[in-house]
């Protein structure tokens, strides 16, 4: 076993770079075969874990590590943070180059969670030879829908744990929002690192530890099942919360992964590939001039309705509104704050919200009717409720309806409610439709780029999704 505490051997980093709770966690990793980071978001999970893998290899006892992580995360995230503090690391994503799985140029190979079933019948039909020393479940929350007959998401793991649950590699799982909405979802997480520990299924941890309502739809945790459950995991749990080290409150991200519609997606395919689409009720055109109109077309696509080249809104696809009036529906105490970039987002989501919803700017007495908690829903462009108001009083709950490309404007956005004087968890969730811009432009905002440069990081993060 690795002792964090004597020097980094030749060949590691020497990790000069890394903060002191950075080092905390990484030295965390190096003295546990099975561990989860339990860390806020910002704290840096990916750069800990490039360099707890890169002091193994200084060790000679880590060649390869397999990363498990949401597709946008395996496909942009990893490498580009392997390029930005690591460039001596080789990293391929297996699914375009399953060849990789056994070249040792390669150091670290990714894979998205959809991926797992294909990894294990390759890795069974090759006789458990193991490609990698390390698995580090990225996102693992991916794996909370790890129940139920009907989950594809528990399939895929279940396939997954079927093929490498007895075969020895360090197994490591990283999170900022590990409980987002009940104790219900951690089984699949910690089932990633020990698929026993909790109970041998999710049916047995729920019976055993939660009790049910007559009609056996709400579960709740019995007396002393909490801290069972935290006395279990706490031997290879790392907590690390944002507000220890960070100007920021301790805040749950959570992404809402939504598909279009085959109208909305076809017309969206031919936009992005030809800068032309044909409207298929209109029969109208719709051009984008440049790259920057380009993106300002997706984007409203992707929110299900955008202005012609006459200006009018053509409504095409209500997969995003539909998803906010559900999401809503779950929190009926909530008071939400739900950001847009275009004026017929606003007019479409106040219609499917009714007469609780007002957008901001329309009443002089708006922020303190919110700070009284007396608006259930407020629709706001982050432009214009992104600075210097104080509205923590009234809410803690963010929906972003279309992410900004400015990180400026994102994190002043969630500044509103995530701030001095919040008290209680600010929530955040994205709308995020799957394999479309979306995607690029939150990977953007994670990179922090330059004011001036995020609307073409939007643009070459698309184009490194689709090569």
């Amino acid at each position: 076993m690795i002792d964090p505490i004597s020097d980094v051997p030749p060949g590691a980093l020497a990790s000069a770079f890394l903060a002191p709770y950075q080092k905390e966690a990484r030295d965390y990793l190096l003295s546990h075969r099975k561990a989860q980071l339990w860390v806020g978001m910002g704290l840096g999970k990916t750069v800990v874990t490039l360099d707890a893998f890169d002091t193994l290899r200084g060790y000679g006892e880590g060649r390869r590590m397999l990363v498990v992580a949401p597709l946008r995360v395996a496909t942009l995230t990893w490498p580009h943070e392997v390029g930005k503090f690591y460039s001596h690391l080789n990293i391929a994503y297996v699914p375009r180059n399953w060849a990789a799985l056994t070249d040792p140029r390669w150091h670290i190979l990714t894979v998205n969670y959809e991926q797992l079933p294909n990894l294990a019948k390759r890795m069974q039909a090759s006789c458990d030879v193991i490609p990698f020393d390390i698995v580090v479940y990225d996102e693992a929350t991916k794996a909370k829908g790890y129940h139920g007959p009907r989950s594809k998401g528990g399939e895929r793991i279940k396939a997954w744990l079927r093929a490498t649950d007895h075969l020895n590699f360090r197994r490591w799982s990283l999170t900022g929002t590990p409980i987002p909405n009940s104790y219900l979802e951690l089984w699949g997480q910690v089932a990633l690192l020990d698929p026993v520990l909790l109970g041998r299924s999710w049916t047995q941890y729920r019976d055993t530890l939660f009790d049910s309502d007559y009609m056996g739809w709400e579960w709740t945790l019995k007396k002393d099942s909490e801290a069972y459950i935290l006395e279990k995991i706490k031997p290879f749990t790392l907590v690390q919360k944002s507000s220890d080290y960070l100007d920021v409150a301790d805040t749950v991200l959570e992404d809402i992964e939504l598909t279009l519609s085959d109208e909305a997606r076809g017309i969206y395919r031919a936009l992005e590939t030809e800068l032309i689409a044909t409207l298929y009720k209109t029969d109208k055109d719709v051009v984008a001039a440049n790259r920057a109109v380009l993106v300002g077309k997706l984007l409203q696509l992707t929110g299900g309705a955008m202005y012609d080249n006459d200006k009018i809104v053509q409504e095409i696809d209500s997969t995003k509104v539909d998803a906010v009036v559900k999401l809503v529906k779950k929190m009926p105490k909530e008071n939400i704050l739900i950001f847009c970039a275009y004026k017929h987002e606003y007019s479409r989501l106040a219609k499917a919200l009714g007469p609780s919803a007002e957008v901001f700017g329309e009443h002089l007495d708006q922020v303190e009717r919110w700070n009284k908690g007396m608006i259930r829903y407020l629709i706001a462009h982050p432009a214009s409720a992104g600075h210097g108001l104080n509205l923590q009083d009234g809410g803690r709950t963010i929906v972003w309806f279309t992410l900004p490309h400015s990180r400026e404007s994102y994190d002043q956005a969630n500044a509103r409610l995530c701030r001095r004087g919040q008290v209680q968890v600010p929530l955040i969730y994205r709308l995020l439709t799957k394999d479309t811009i979306d995607e690029a432009v939150a990977e953007t905002l994670r990179c922090r780029g330059k004011v001036q440069n995020e609307l073409l990081d939007v643009v070459k993060n698309l184009k490194e999704m689709r090569s």
